[in-house]
């Protein structure tokens, strides 16, 4: 396990296992704390946009967080497949439309708001954002999916 500290942005990773990344899964309910997930369902690593928002999933969890090894089922991957990105864009304000393409190039905070003339706080705000609109928007397409049942 690795764990890695980002001091400008202060969002921490913990690797657990060495994998492909496939997506992100939200960890917590009112807390930024994501799970990067193989295609499998394999989890990958944990990550917290703050130390605030991991002691809060920790909170959540009982004052205990235990990261499962692998993700639901089938029909979850399913579900991110069915994810529309013209809606997720649609969601999402002018600014954080601007910063995400620059987040996916993998740029740090700090050169994000050097590009973009922006304060870093600024910067963090907006990237909380979109996490939250693109967790919104799988909760509402897991929700709308029907459920099926195994007989077993």
């Amino acid at each position: 396990m690795r764990i890695s500290h980002d001091k400008v942005s202060g969002a921490l990773y913990l690797e657990l296992r060495e994998g492909e990344y496939d997506h992100t899964e939200d960890f917590s309910e009112g807390a930024d704390v994501y799970l990067d997930v193989d295609a499998e369902g394999t989890v990958l690593g944990l990550e917290a946009l703050s130390f605030e928002d991991l002691a809060q999933a920790i909170d959540e969890h009982g004052g205990q967080l235990e990261v499962p090894d692998r993700l639901g089922t089938s029909d979850e991957s399913e579900a991110d497949a069915n994810l529309n990105p013209t809606e997720i864009m649609a969601a999402l304000t002018p600014r954080d439309r601007e910063v995400l393409p620059l987040l996916a190039e993998g740029l740090t905070n700090r050169e994000i708001a050097e590009r973009l003339n922006l304060s870093r706080s600024t910067v963090r705000v907006s990237l909380r954002s979109v996490m939250r609109a693109l967790g919104e928007r799988y909760r509402a397409e897991v929700q709308t999916r029907p459920t099926t049942r195994r007989s077993g």
